[in-house]
Protein backbone atom coordinates (compact mmCIF):
# COMPACT_ATOMS: atom_id res chain seq x y z
CA UNK A 1 0.00 0.00 0.00
CA UNK A 2 1.16 3.45 -0.74
CA UNK A 3 3.40 2.84 -3.25
CA UNK A 4 2.37 5.53 -5.69
CA UNK A 5 3.86 7.88 -3.16
CA UNK A 6 7.13 8.75 -3.96
CA UNK A 7 9.40 10.69 -1.28
CA UNK A 8 6.84 10.99 1.85
CA UNK A 9 8.53 8.37 3.74
CA UNK A 10 7.89 9.69 7.14
CA UNK A 11 3.70 10.10 6.23
CA UNK A 12 3.31 6.89 4.62
CA UNK A 13 5.16 5.08 7.83
CA UNK A 14 2.66 7.13 10.15
CA UNK A 15 -0.66 6.02 8.36
CA UNK A 16 0.94 2.09 7.80
CA UNK A 17 1.68 2.25 12.01
CA UNK A 18 -1.83 3.75 12.56
CA UNK A 19 -3.10 1.10 10.31
CA UNK A 20 -1.45 -1.35 12.10
CA UNK A 21 -2.35 -0.48 15.51
CA UNK A 22 -5.96 0.26 14.53
CA UNK A 23 -5.62 3.65 15.70
CA UNK A 24 -6.84 6.34 12.97
CA UNK A 25 -8.23 8.99 14.08
CA UNK A 26 -11.39 9.31 12.83
CA UNK A 27 -10.92 12.90 10.64
CA UNK A 28 -7.24 13.70 9.48
CA UNK A 29 -5.72 16.83 7.95
CA UNK A 30 -3.02 16.30 5.50
CA UNK A 31 -1.24 19.53 5.09
CA UNK A 32 1.89 20.24 3.07
CA UNK A 33 2.82 22.08 -0.24
CA UNK A 34 1.62 22.26 -3.67
CA UNK A 35 2.62 19.08 -5.54
CA UNK A 36 3.73 17.11 -2.29
CA UNK A 37 1.30 14.23 -2.84
CA UNK A 38 -1.98 15.39 -0.42
CA UNK A 39 -4.62 13.63 -2.73
CA UNK A 40 -2.37 10.91 -3.91
CA UNK A 41 -2.05 9.82 -0.22
CA UNK A 42 -5.87 10.52 0.56
CA UNK A 43 -7.19 8.69 -2.55
CA UNK A 44 -4.88 5.48 -1.32
CA UNK A 45 -5.95 5.47 2.27
CA UNK A 46 -9.75 5.53 0.88
CA UNK A 47 -8.74 2.48 -1.01
CA UNK A 48 -7.12 0.72 1.62
CA UNK A 49 -10.14 1.45 4.21
CA UNK A 50 -12.32 0.34 1.49
CA UNK A 51 -10.66 -2.69 0.63
CA UNK A 52 -12.66 -5.88 0.76
CA UNK A 53 -9.61 -8.74 0.20
CA UNK A 54 -8.50 -10.91 3.15
CA UNK A 55 -5.12 -9.27 2.86
CA UNK A 56 -6.41 -5.40 3.19
CA UNK A 57 -4.98 -2.39 0.85
CA UNK A 58 -2.01 -4.72 -1.05
CA UNK A 59 -1.03 -2.86 -3.91
CA UNK A 60 -2.60 -4.22 -7.31
CA UNK A 61 -5.61 -5.86 -5.32
CA UNK A 62 -8.49 -6.58 -7.69
CA UNK A 63 -11.08 -6.84 -5.28
CA UNK A 64 -14.27 -5.04 -6.47
CA UNK A 65 -13.91 -2.73 -4.33
CA UNK A 66 -10.29 -1.76 -5.32
CA UNK A 67 -11.29 -1.99 -8.89
CA UNK A 68 -13.68 0.40 -8.65
CA UNK A 69 -11.54 3.00 -6.77
CA UNK A 70 -8.74 2.71 -9.48
CA UNK A 71 -11.41 5.00 -11.63
CA UNK A 72 -13.04 6.86 -9.14
CA UNK A 73 -15.83 5.10 -9.04
CA UNK A 74 -16.13 4.02 -5.50
CA UNK A 75 -19.96 4.77 -3.83
CA UNK A 76 -17.67 4.51 -0.79
CA UNK A 77 -15.46 7.48 -1.31
CA UNK A 78 -16.81 11.38 -1.43
CA UNK A 79 -14.25 13.61 -3.22
CA UNK A 80 -14.96 17.54 -2.88
CA UNK A 81 -13.47 20.86 -2.58
CA UNK A 82 -11.69 23.62 -4.85
CA UNK A 83 -9.05 22.28 -7.01
CA UNK A 84 -6.96 23.71 -9.78
CA UNK A 85 -7.61 21.26 -12.13
CA UNK A 86 -6.16 22.59 -15.54
CA UNK A 87 -2.46 21.75 -14.72
CA UNK A 88 -2.74 17.79 -14.16
CA UNK A 89 -5.41 17.56 -17.28
CA UNK A 90 -3.38 19.17 -19.28
CA UNK A 91 0.21 17.97 -18.55
CA UNK A 92 -1.57 14.34 -18.44
CA UNK A 93 -2.83 15.05 -21.77
CA UNK A 94 0.37 15.78 -23.48
CA UNK A 95 2.48 12.75 -21.80
CA UNK A 96 -0.96 10.86 -23.36
CA UNK A 97 -0.11 12.36 -26.52
CA UNK A 98 3.00 11.60 -26.84
CA UNK A 99 2.63 7.61 -26.29
CA UNK A 100 -1.11 6.80 -26.74
CA UNK A 101 -0.65 3.11 -26.60
CA UNK A 102 0.44 3.61 -23.10
CA UNK A 103 -2.00 2.39 -20.28
CA UNK A 104 -0.20 4.12 -17.36
CA UNK A 105 -0.42 7.49 -19.36
CA UNK A 106 -4.70 6.53 -20.24
CA UNK A 107 -4.89 5.91 -16.60
CA UNK A 108 -3.38 8.90 -15.60
CA UNK A 109 -5.12 10.82 -18.02
CA UNK A 110 -8.61 9.65 -16.77
CA UNK A 111 -8.34 10.04 -13.43
CA UNK A 112 -7.37 13.37 -13.46
CA UNK A 113 -10.71 14.18 -15.63
CA UNK A 114 -12.45 11.94 -13.37
CA UNK A 115 -11.43 13.83 -10.70
CA UNK A 116 -12.69 17.33 -11.85
CA UNK A 117 -16.51 15.09 -12.17
CA UNK A 118 -16.48 14.17 -8.85
CA UNK A 119 -16.94 17.48 -7.84
CA UNK A 120 -20.29 17.40 -9.95
CA UNK A 121 -22.12 14.28 -8.55
CA UNK A 122 -25.92 15.10 -8.29
CA UNK A 123 -26.33 14.03 -4.46
CA UNK A 124 -24.34 16.71 -2.91
CA UNK A 125 -26.03 19.85 -4.77
CA UNK A 126 -28.81 21.44 -4.73
CA UNK A 127 -29.92 20.39 -7.86
CA UNK A 128 -31.87 23.91 -8.34
CA UNK A 129 -29.53 25.83 -7.70
CA UNK A 130 -28.18 28.14 -11.13
CA UNK A 131 -24.47 27.20 -10.28
CA UNK A 132 -24.96 23.35 -10.80
CA UNK A 133 -27.79 23.73 -13.78
CA UNK A 134 -24.77 25.76 -15.76
CA UNK A 135 -22.27 23.35 -14.58
CA UNK A 136 -24.38 19.70 -15.51
CA UNK A 137 -24.43 20.13 -18.97
CA UNK A 138 -20.97 20.40 -19.72
CA UNK A 139 -20.57 17.49 -17.00
CA UNK A 140 -22.65 15.15 -18.33
CA UNK A 141 -21.08 15.66 -21.98
CA UNK A 142 -17.72 15.62 -20.51
CA UNK A 143 -18.78 11.90 -18.88
CA UNK A 144 -20.17 10.69 -21.81
CA UNK A 145 -16.71 11.54 -23.73
CA UNK A 146 -14.80 10.12 -21.47
CA UNK A 147 -15.95 6.74 -21.31
CA UNK A 148 -14.40 6.61 -25.37
CA UNK A 149 -11.12 6.45 -23.05
CA UNK A 150 -11.08 4.55 -20.52
CA UNK A 151 -8.53 3.17 -19.71
CA UNK A 152 -10.01 -0.66 -19.77
CA UNK A 153 -11.27 -0.46 -23.62
CA UNK A 154 -9.67 -2.28 -26.39
CA UNK A 155 -7.50 -0.73 -28.56
CA UNK A 156 -10.04 -1.21 -31.77
CA UNK A 157 -12.13 0.77 -29.38
CA UNK A 158 -9.83 3.40 -27.51
CA UNK A 159 -9.77 6.80 -29.61
CA UNK A 160 -8.67 10.18 -29.05
CA UNK A 161 -10.29 11.70 -31.59
CA UNK A 162 -12.13 14.05 -29.00
CA UNK A 163 -9.14 14.76 -27.65
CA UNK A 164 -9.60 18.86 -28.49
CA UNK A 165 -13.58 18.78 -27.25
CA UNK A 166 -12.68 17.28 -23.70
CA UNK A 167 -9.94 19.13 -23.18
CA UNK A 168 -12.36 22.22 -23.73
CA UNK A 169 -15.10 20.98 -21.72
CA UNK A 170 -13.50 20.33 -19.23
CA UNK A 171 -11.61 24.35 -19.12
CA UNK A 172 -15.29 25.30 -19.09
CA UNK A 173 -16.29 23.12 -16.03
CA UNK A 174 -13.32 24.38 -14.29
CA UNK A 175 -14.06 27.93 -14.81
CA UNK A 176 -17.67 27.37 -13.40
CA UNK A 177 -16.67 26.10 -10.30
CA UNK A 178 -17.02 27.79 -6.76
CA UNK A 179 -13.61 28.93 -5.82
CA UNK A 180 -14.82 27.69 -2.05
CA UNK A 181 -15.23 24.35 -3.38
CA UNK A 182 -18.57 23.20 -1.45
CA UNK A 183 -21.07 25.21 0.06
CA UNK A 184 -23.40 24.74 3.54
CA UNK A 185 -25.86 22.65 1.21
CA UNK A 186 -23.22 20.46 0.56
CA UNK A 187 -21.71 19.68 3.54
CA UNK A 188 -25.63 19.51 5.06
CA UNK A 189 -25.72 16.55 1.92
CA UNK A 190 -22.61 15.44 2.81
CA UNK A 191 -23.62 14.56 6.30
CA UNK A 192 -26.99 13.07 5.13
CA UNK A 193 -24.73 10.56 3.22
CA UNK A 194 -22.68 9.25 6.06
CA UNK A 195 -25.27 9.28 8.67
CA UNK A 196 -27.37 7.01 5.93
CA UNK A 197 -24.71 4.61 3.93
CA UNK A 198 -23.94 2.34 7.46
CA UNK A 199 -24.82 -0.85 5.16
CA UNK A 200 -21.63 -0.10 2.61
CA UNK A 201 -18.94 -0.51 5.62
CA UNK A 202 -15.88 2.18 5.78
CA UNK A 203 -16.59 5.26 4.02
CA UNK A 204 -14.29 8.50 3.52
CA UNK A 205 -15.04 11.87 2.30
CA UNK A 206 -12.04 14.16 1.04
CA UNK A 207 -12.29 17.61 1.16
CA UNK A 208 -9.23 19.51 -0.63
CA UNK A 209 -8.74 22.92 0.01
CA UNK A 210 -10.39 22.97 3.16
CA UNK A 211 -8.96 26.43 4.24
CA UNK A 212 -11.09 27.78 1.41
CA UNK A 213 -14.68 26.72 2.76
CA UNK A 214 -16.85 29.80 4.13
CA UNK A 215 -18.01 30.15 7.87
CA UNK A 216 -21.31 28.55 7.25
CA UNK A 217 -19.77 25.26 5.61
CA UNK A 218 -17.34 25.13 8.30
CA UNK A 219 -20.14 25.19 11.15
CA UNK A 220 -21.89 23.00 9.16
CA UNK A 221 -18.69 20.39 9.05
CA UNK A 222 -17.83 21.30 12.36
CA UNK A 223 -21.00 19.77 13.55
CA UNK A 224 -20.26 16.16 12.11
CA UNK A 225 -16.57 16.31 12.86
CA UNK A 226 -17.96 16.22 16.57
CA UNK A 227 -19.83 13.14 16.10
CA UNK A 228 -18.29 11.43 13.19
CA UNK A 229 -20.37 7.93 12.69
CA UNK A 230 -18.07 4.86 12.91
CA UNK A 231 -16.78 3.54 10.13
CA UNK A 232 -16.54 7.35 8.44
CA UNK A 233 -12.86 8.79 8.54
CA UNK A 234 -12.69 12.57 7.16
CA UNK A 235 -9.73 13.51 5.31
CA UNK A 236 -9.32 17.40 4.75
CA UNK A 237 -6.21 19.15 3.25
CA UNK A 238 -4.27 22.14 3.20
CA UNK A 239 -1.19 23.78 1.95
CA UNK A 240 -1.07 25.85 4.98
CA UNK A 241 -1.97 24.49 8.65
CA UNK A 242 -2.72 27.45 10.18
CA UNK A 243 -5.38 28.65 7.51
CA UNK A 244 -7.13 25.81 9.06
CA UNK A 245 -9.54 27.06 12.37
CA UNK A 246 -8.90 26.00 15.50
CA UNK A 247 -12.42 24.74 16.59
CA UNK A 248 -12.09 22.25 13.27
CA UNK A 249 -8.27 21.38 13.54
CA UNK A 250 -8.91 20.60 17.44
CA UNK A 251 -10.71 17.34 15.81
CA UNK A 252 -8.32 16.47 12.90
CA UNK A 253 -5.02 14.50 13.69
CA UNK A 254 -2.68 16.13 11.58
CA UNK A 255 -0.28 14.39 9.35
CA UNK A 256 2.65 16.71 7.84
CA UNK A 257 3.98 16.06 3.79
CA UNK A 258 6.85 17.59 3.20
CA UNK A 259 8.61 20.23 0.23
CA UNK A 260 10.12 17.59 -2.62
CA UNK A 261 13.48 18.04 -3.59
CA UNK A 262 13.67 19.80 -7.02
CA UNK A 263 15.57 16.45 -7.72
CA UNK A 264 12.31 14.42 -6.33
CA UNK A 265 9.98 17.01 -8.15
CA UNK A 266 12.03 16.51 -11.52
CA UNK A 267 12.29 12.75 -11.53
CA UNK A 268 7.87 12.96 -10.78
CA UNK A 269 7.43 14.89 -13.46
CA UNK A 270 9.47 12.34 -16.10
CA UNK A 271 8.06 9.37 -14.81
CA UNK A 272 4.45 10.71 -14.93
CA UNK A 273 4.10 13.29 -17.07
CA UNK A 274 6.80 12.08 -19.17
CA UNK A 275 8.57 15.55 -19.93
CA UNK A 276 11.85 15.02 -20.60
CA UNK A 277 13.39 18.76 -20.56
CA UNK A 278 11.90 20.08 -16.61
CA UNK A 279 12.37 23.50 -16.86
CA UNK A 280 9.25 24.77 -14.56
CA UNK A 281 8.80 23.09 -11.09
CA UNK A 282 5.86 20.31 -11.06
CA UNK A 283 4.18 22.45 -8.54
CA UNK A 284 4.03 25.01 -10.63
CA UNK A 285 3.08 23.61 -13.91
CA UNK A 286 0.37 21.92 -11.89
CA UNK A 287 -1.36 25.08 -10.97
CA UNK A 288 -2.01 25.60 -15.16
CA UNK A 289 -2.02 29.72 -14.62
CA UNK A 290 -0.52 30.21 -17.82
CA UNK A 291 1.04 33.16 -16.36
CA UNK A 292 3.85 31.37 -15.09
CA UNK A 293 6.50 33.71 -15.99
CA UNK A 294 5.04 36.98 -14.95
CA UNK A 295 4.15 34.95 -11.65
CA UNK A 296 7.90 34.25 -10.97
CA UNK A 297 9.07 37.24 -11.41
CA UNK A 298 6.80 38.70 -9.01
CA UNK A 299 7.45 36.17 -6.42
CA UNK A 300 11.30 37.00 -7.12
CA UNK A 301 11.12 40.71 -6.64
CA UNK A 302 8.66 40.68 -4.14
CA UNK A 303 11.21 37.79 -2.10
CA UNK A 304 14.26 39.79 -2.69
CA UNK A 305 12.86 43.55 -1.82
CA UNK A 306 11.47 42.66 1.47
CA UNK A 307 15.13 41.05 1.86
CA UNK A 308 16.84 44.42 1.27
CA UNK A 309 13.97 45.89 2.79
CA UNK A 310 13.13 47.88 -0.15
CA UNK A 311 10.20 48.75 -0.96
CA UNK A 312 7.91 47.82 -3.93
CA UNK A 313 7.61 49.82 -6.69
CA UNK A 314 4.41 51.66 -7.34
CA UNK A 315 2.38 50.12 -10.25
CA UNK A 316 2.91 46.32 -9.40
CA UNK A 317 -0.66 45.02 -10.98
CA UNK A 318 -0.82 42.94 -7.79
CA UNK A 319 -4.62 42.77 -8.15
CA UNK A 320 -3.75 40.42 -10.93
CA UNK A 321 -1.66 37.82 -8.68
CA UNK A 322 -2.94 34.38 -8.66
CA UNK A 323 -2.62 34.65 -4.74
CA UNK A 324 -2.96 30.98 -4.32
CA UNK A 325 0.20 30.22 -6.51
CA UNK A 326 1.98 33.12 -5.32
CA UNK A 327 2.09 31.61 -1.50
CA UNK A 328 2.97 28.42 -2.82
CA UNK A 329 5.82 29.78 -4.59
CA UNK A 330 6.95 32.08 -1.89
CA UNK A 331 6.68 29.40 0.14
CA UNK A 332 8.70 26.71 -1.90
CA UNK A 333 11.44 29.28 -1.93
CA UNK A 334 12.11 30.15 1.90
CA UNK A 335 11.69 26.20 2.32
CA UNK A 336 14.34 25.63 -0.04
CA UNK A 337 16.78 28.11 1.46
CA UNK A 338 16.16 27.16 4.72
CA UNK A 339 17.42 23.80 3.77
CA UNK A 340 20.72 25.14 2.89
CA UNK A 341 21.38 27.28 5.52
CA UNK A 342 22.67 27.21 9.13
CA UNK A 343 21.12 27.42 12.24
CA UNK A 344 20.96 31.14 12.77
CA UNK A 345 19.83 32.00 9.22
CA UNK A 346 16.87 28.94 9.77
CA UNK A 347 15.74 29.86 12.90
CA UNK A 348 15.08 33.67 11.25
CA UNK A 349 13.48 31.86 7.80
CA UNK A 350 11.40 29.93 10.19
CA UNK A 351 9.73 32.86 11.72
CA UNK A 352 9.78 34.29 7.59
CA UNK A 353 7.76 31.02 7.13
CA UNK A 354 5.23 31.82 9.87
CA UNK A 355 4.74 35.09 9.04
CA UNK A 356 3.47 33.64 5.73
CA UNK A 357 1.19 31.10 7.27
CA UNK A 358 -0.30 33.58 10.26
CA UNK A 359 -1.17 36.25 6.93
CA UNK A 360 -2.20 33.20 5.18
CA UNK A 361 -4.89 32.31 8.39
CA UNK A 362 -6.07 36.13 8.51
CA UNK A 363 -7.20 35.94 4.53
CA UNK A 364 -8.85 32.60 5.28
CA UNK A 365 -10.87 33.82 8.24
CA UNK A 366 -11.63 37.20 7.96
CA UNK A 367 -11.59 37.20 4.20
CA UNK A 368 -9.40 40.20 3.41
CA UNK A 369 -8.37 42.31 0.33
CA UNK A 370 -5.61 40.51 -1.70
CA UNK A 371 -4.01 43.89 -1.81
CA UNK A 372 -4.58 44.05 1.89
CA UNK A 373 -2.91 40.59 2.19
CA UNK A 374 0.16 41.23 0.51
CA UNK A 375 0.76 44.23 2.23
CA UNK A 376 1.07 42.80 5.31
CA UNK A 377 2.81 39.93 4.39
CA UNK A 378 4.95 42.54 2.50
CA UNK A 379 5.44 43.97 5.76
CA UNK A 380 5.74 41.22 8.33
CA UNK A 381 8.50 39.47 6.03
CA UNK A 382 10.59 42.83 6.06
CA UNK A 383 10.18 43.21 10.06
CA UNK A 384 10.82 39.07 10.45
CA UNK A 385 13.93 39.62 7.99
Amino acid sequence: MFENLLFQDRAVYQLKDALRQNSLAPALLFHGPAASGKLTLALELARVLTCKAPQKGVWGCQCESCRFHYFLDSPNVILTGYKDFQGEINLSAAALSKTPQSKPQKFHFYRALKKLLKRLDAEFWDTSDLKYRSLSGPGEELAELIAEIHPNLPEESYSLKNLPKILKLAEKIVSLLPEQGVNVEGIRKITDWVRSTRALGYRVVIIEHSDRLLPASRNALLKILEEPPEQVVFILTTRHRSSIIATISSRLRALELIQRTEEQMAEISRKIFLMEKVTVPLHISLQGSGELEQLTQFTDHFWSSAKSHQALPLGWEIKEVDLHAFLDQLTSKITAEMRESGMEKWSKLRAVLDSVNHVVYARDVFHQEQVTVLDRLYLSLREAL
